[in-house]
């Protein structure tokens, strides 16, 4: 079970949901794919609303993963597909700001959350396609909206060859889902994908944030 939002090797065999997610981009998208990342679910053991009451959690990550592949665009446009939403959306360059999606899917919302963050801190980012695949069910109380916001910043610092400050990329994410999923969550979630070890619950202080 990968933990700490963990990159994934394109070439690592075996692993199907890369395969997956692999084989997602190669259908509608020209390119291949030249960053892969996971990040998985989590189940909370202690703690329920108390992240964002200054509380005590014990959440733990657990295999089920969400995982996304990103490549350059050829268009100038920025391309996301998910295995839930098989027709590509597009986004124009002016739009990738944290206006709802049309017709109703506001799903790429929780990735170009995390793409504003990158951006606000000064990286440049041209215009990318995104596919995602997860085996994390939705709405199911696992936190897959987490998972796909630590998921697409780990393969972003994979393509910048950058690595984040662990809590800035916690409080990135938490700032997409905010902002742009527009849904007021506290930082349990984020810290779990981004902190988790294998096997391992995860004692979060929220008043200190220590870990």
């Amino acid at each position: 079970m990968p933990g700490n939002g963990a990159s994934i090797n394109l070439d690592r065999s075996g692993d199907r949901l890369v395969e997956r997610v692999a084989a997602l981009y190669r259908e509608h998208f020209p390119s291949l794919p030249d960053s892969v990342a996971s990040a998985p679910g989590r189940v909370n053991l202690i703690g329920e609303h108390t992240d964002y009451n200054e509380g005590f959690v014990l959440p733990m990550a657990i295999g089920l993963r969400t995982c996304v592949a990103i490549g350059p665009s050829e268009d100038g446009r920025w391309h996301f597909v998910t295995e839930h939403d098989p027709i590509p959306i597009t986004h124009e360059q002016t739009q990738l700001g944290n206006e709802p999606d049309g017709n109703g899917r506001f799903w790429t919302a929780y990735p170009r959350g995390v793409i504003a963050g990158f951006l606000s801190r000064g990286y440049e980012i041209r215009p990318l396609c995104l596919a995602v695949a997860s085996d994390v069910p939705v709405g199911a109380g696992l936190s897959s909206s987490a998972a796909l916001e630590v998921a697409v910043a780990s393969a972003l610092e994979e393509r910048l060859g950058v690595t984040l400050d662990p809590m800035d990329k916690v409080l990135l994410c938490q700032r997409a889902e905010h902002e742009f999923a527009g849904v007021p969550c506290g930082l349990m979630d984020q810290m779990v994908s981004v902190f988790s070890v294998p096997e391992c619950a995860l004692f979060v202080d929220c008043r200190t944030l220590e870990v």
